[in-house]
């Protein structure tokens, strides 16, 4: 389970993600939003870079792809 994390306007804002794909989605969703201050995402309360976000849902979605 991944958390994002951000400021937005001042005000927090928390979201749950099952997958690293989501959590990537999410992330970037929210990246997007105006007035967004700060943004991280988090497994099992460490903190988790973008490109390791990126290669874990890289990982992810080819297991899916390929059936694994």
């Amino acid at each position: 389970m991944f958390q994002i994390k951000a400021m937005i306007r001042g005000s927090k804002v928390k979201e749950a993600a099952p997958s690293a794909v989501e959590a990537l989605r999410r992330y970037r969703d929210i990246q997007t939003r105006p007035g967004v201050t700060a943004c991280s995402v988090m497994k099992g309360g460490v903190l988790v870079g973008q490109a390791e976000l990126v290669s874990a849902a890289t990982v992810e979605d080819l297991r899916a792809k390929s059936g694994i």
